[in-house]
């Protein structure tokens, strides 16, 4: 086990000894199917046979558009009420969590000020609403799904 000091806090971690495998069988990549809308900073999260990707910056401004994947093709939103359903509020920077069937979007910037809404995608056909923050953040830390999540 390794142990780290961060800021004078302790951070522990298991050290991993990949010595021995043959080259190629650990975090090979394959190409799929491109998602319909480039974007940066968005959020996203999921299985390779099974994801979500919303938001983020896309040419133009943020968007709120929201892409469900099956395993091979990518499903874009087209409003609040599609299926996948487009976010309530188009951002960037946020922090995601969670996975296609429970994902989280906290704070974020909406191109002129930074929010502290929190909106919740548990599957079927609308995101969430949920408690907002107590301030305004983005580009904060996140884990978790939308019943259970952690922000810093």
């Amino acid at each position: 086990m390794a142990i780290t000091y961060l800021s004078g806090q302790r951070v522990q971690g298991i050290k991993v000894d990949r010595t021995g495998t043959p080259a190629g069988t650990l975090g090979s990549w394959t190409a799929s199917t491109a998602l319909n809308t480039a974007r940066k900073f968005g959020g996203g999260g999921g299985l390779k046979t099974s994801a979500i990707v919303y938001g983020g910056y896309v040419s133009g401004g943020r968007t709120e558009l929201t892409e469900t994947f099956n395993g091979t093709t990518w499903t874009e939103s087209t409003g609040i009420s599609s299926t996948p359903p487009s976010m309530d509020t188009a951002l960037e920077a946020f922090t995601s969590g969670g996975n296609a069937t429970s994902a989280l979007s906290v704070g974020g910037y909406t191109g002129s000020v930074n929010v502290a809404t929190v909106e919740a995608y548990e599957g079927g056909s609308a995101w969430t609403a949920k408690t907002s923050l107590g301030a305004a953040v983005r580009v904060n830390g996140c884990d978790g799904s939308a019943d259970n999540a952690l922000t810093c």
